[in-house]
């Protein structure tokens, strides 16, 4: 890896400048700033701290982006329809120790969803453990408050049944309604609720 060919170029240099430091001068001394010895070494003094503070900072940047690339992705939305209002998120890879409302959540697409295989989703955290959710042909509601239409549409397109409505439930332990804000979204409001442990990362949008 390139940050290892740093440490060893940060490594060799002390032994660089020694051999810079007994190296005959450019210029004579008489024609140099100052006299002797200490006009010869005043170049080397005045780099030394420059180039051992530079391969400290290139290790630190290269280690910093290493761990980095490990925890953070970017992901992009190609879709045409798209759930959610962007195109371009920064994702935590690591599965998040809570989640709350308003999150935006990475999970696989579940079966249900007829998706591929494999497939990473991107929603918002929309309803959770204790949340009333009612469907009806209004639209979805959380807790009362309407999240958005339904658009049998999109079942049609995918050779489904509309559901029997209206249709009520409160979100159990473990569960969660994975939903988008957009009006062409294909969400948990048509294929149920998920585990909230098939989360595998978060997002934050940025652009």
């Amino acid at each position: 890896m390139i940050w290892k060919h740093v440490a060893r170029l940060c490594h060799s240099l002390p032994r660089l400048l020694v051999n810079r430091r007994h190296r005959a001068p450019l210029c004579p001394p008489t024609n140099c700033l100052g006299s002797g010895s200490a006009a010869a070494a005043l170049p080397h003094e005045q780099w030394k701290p420059v180039l051992l503070l530079t391969c400290v900072a290139l290790l630190a940047g290269f280690a910093i982006a290493h761990v980095a690339s490990k925890f953070v992705s970017i992901g992009i939305d190609s879709q045409v329809i798209r759930c959610l209002p962007y195109s371009v998120y920064a994702l935590h890879l690591a599965k998040p120790a809570q989640v709350v409302h308003g999150d935006l959540i990475v999970l696989p697409a579940p079966p249900a969803s007829l998706e591929r295989e494999g497939q990473r989703l991107i929603k918002i955290a929309a309803a959770m453990e204790g949340d009333r959710v009612r469907i009806d042909a209004g639209g979805i509601w959380i807790n009362d408050v309407r999240w958005g239409p339904m658009e049998f549409r999109l079942l049609r397109a995918r050779g489904l049944a509309a559901p029997a409505l209206p249709k009520e439930y409160t979100v159990p332990p473990g569960k969660l309604l994975a939903l988008g804000t957009e009006r062409g979204s294909w969400d948990g409001r048509y294929w149920g609720l998920i585990d909230v442990e098939a989360i595998t990362a978060t997002a934050l949008p940025l652009w």
